[in-house]
């Protein structure tokens, strides 16, 4: 039977405040906000920086271990909250906690694997949270958890190097760094048919660009749903001052110069003349 939590327990939740839940003598994974978020979910979403102590998590999963893997109406456990906040001890906390839990003889992979690839409504993982919000030190140690997983697409169509690759941040060269050095197996995939390339290329990031394609050089002629390839999107895109993606995307392969799109036949020339970029021309 769920359990609205009242304000008092609330605030204790949000506090990180254990002495109202010693006693408390309902199971404490019943204990829900009208979102169905537990005792963990309502403490981590309210750190509005790292906590200092993993304390709280600690005594909580100690008296209600089922709380570790429990989602709240978004299907987020609180490893995405975690990661969402870049509140990496905790992450550290849940990892460990999962591997003490006995593998399943069924599948042989580990209950902390299995945790870390759980997603949510929108077919998020917690890497793709970490990513999304630029936790690079997050990110490390999700990709070095679970190197062999291949993160998948959202129902947005998006894997986690494409939400990288498509955002600008402090720390964004350093979560792209993360993922493609620990994950064996990267999806570069994006939506609409678009890579990771494509996202680089529309941003005008040509170091990522570079980085992808020296471990994969044939993103050069993989084209989105309309035929554009990246070479495409770098025209359309550049600017006046940089034209730095071009030069990356034709030095690693000139023959991209040649792939048109599907109806109207045009090349990245004739998109840089419709755009008025010369340089690119």
């Amino acid at each position: 039977m769920t359990t609205y939590m009242d304000p008092v327990l609330f605030k204790a939740a949000e506090a990180g405040d254990i002495g109202p839940f010693e006693n408390y003598q309902t199971c404490l994974d019943q204990l829900l906000t009208p979102d169905e978020n537990t005792i963990l979910h309502v403490y981590l979403g309210n750190q509005s920086r790292e906590p200092e102590s993993t304390d709280f998590v600690d005594k909580i999963l100690e008296m209600c271990p089922p709380l570790l893997l429990q989602a709240n109406k978004k299907g987020e456990i609180p490893l995405h909250l975690a990661a969402r906040y870049g509140h990496s001890n905790v992450v550290g906390v849940l990892i460990e906690r999962a591997e003490a839990l006995p593998t399943d003889p069924e599948s042989g992979v580990s209950e902390a694997k299995k945790m870390l690839r759980m997603t949510n409504d929108e077919q998020d993982t917690a890497l793709h949270e970490a990513a999304r919000n630029m936790r690079s030190h997050v990110v490390e140690i999700l990709t070095e958890e679970d190197p062999e997983f291949s993160y998948s697409a959202n129902v947005h169509g998006e894997t986690p190097l494409y939400i990288a690759a498509s955002s600008w941040g402090q720390e964004q060269e350093k979560v792209i760094d993360e993922i493609l050095a620990n994950c064996i197996s990267v999806d570069y995939g994006g939506p609409n048919g678009r890579t990771v390339l494509h996202a680089a290329s529309a941003v005008g990031d040509y170091e990522t660009a570079r980085k992808l394609l020296k471990k994969e050089k044939k993103l050069t002629k993989t084209t989105d749903d309309n035929g554009w390839s990246p070479l495409h999107y770098a025209a359309y895109f550049s600017t006046w001052l940089n034209i730095s993606v071009v030069k990356v995307l034709l030095k690693y392969d000139a023959s991209a110069a040649y792939i048109a799109e599907t109806e109207k036949k045009r090349t990245a020339l004739h998109i840089a003349a419709i755009q008025g970029h010369v340089k690119d021309m």
